[in-house]
Order: structure tokens, then C-alpha cells, then sequence
């Protein structure tokens, strides 16, 4: 399992830091010695009149070539699923595949 934990930390000082996102990935074990498939969960979390909310967006990344790609790639592909910045940035989601859904909302984005 990967685990990505987002802070702020104002003026660069730690003891103000606030967690503003939680990204966990699980190789989900129905690959094969090539290609893992991978399921996500991204937590976003926000302070509003002193409660903390979150959102949800879980996912799912398929064939992933285990031998060329790089944690760091995979960390990427999870986030261009969750906030897409634009379509012709990478076309490494197509070949992937991925797909994430909000759970506080209808709104679905696959790819």
C-alpha cells in the first residue's frame, strides 16, 4: 500500500500545518507478474466553522506495467484521475485505464 498524506504549512512553520488530502493506494492482487491493477482512495479534507469535512473519491487504475512504471507514475495517474488538469496532457490514461467516483456527489469521471 501507498499512502500520500497533503499538508499546508503556512510560512513554513510545521506546528501550523494542516492535512488538506490522503491518497492511499492497494494493489487490489487480480494482476498477473506484468501488469498490477490498482484500487485508490483519495481523501480531501477541509475546516469549515471549526468541523472538518471530507470528500471522497475512490477509483480503480487497471494494467499497469509493472516493469516500467515508477511510484511516482502511479501516484500521478491517481491524481490525473481525481483532478484532471487537461485530456491532452497525457494519454497514459488511456492505455491504462482508470476510473474515480465522488461519493458526496453524482458526479463521475472516467476515463
Amino acid at each position: 500500500m501507498l499512502k500520500i498524506t497533503i499538508e499546508i504549512i503556512p510560512n513554513g512553520e510545521p506546528e501550523r500545518a494542516r492535512r488538506v488530502g490522503e491518497l492511499e493506494i492497494v494493489n487490489d492482487d487480480t494482476g498477473n507478474e506484468f501488469t498490477g491493477h490498482y484500487d485508490f482512495v483519495y481523501r480531501a479534507f477541509s475546516e469549515r466553522f471549526g468541523h472538518e469535512s471530507v470528500a471522497v473519491a475512490r477509483g480503480h487504475i487497471a494494467n499497469v506495467e509493472r516493469d516500467i512504471t515508477r511510484t511516482e507514475q502511479l501516484v500521478g495517474v491517481a491524481f490525473g484521475l481525481i483532478a484532471p488538469i487537461k485530456k491532452t496532457m497525457s494519454s497514459w490514461h488511456e492505455s491504462s485505464g482508470g476510473t474515480v467516483h465522488w461519493d458526496d456527489g453524482p458526479t463521475q469521471y472516467s476515463q
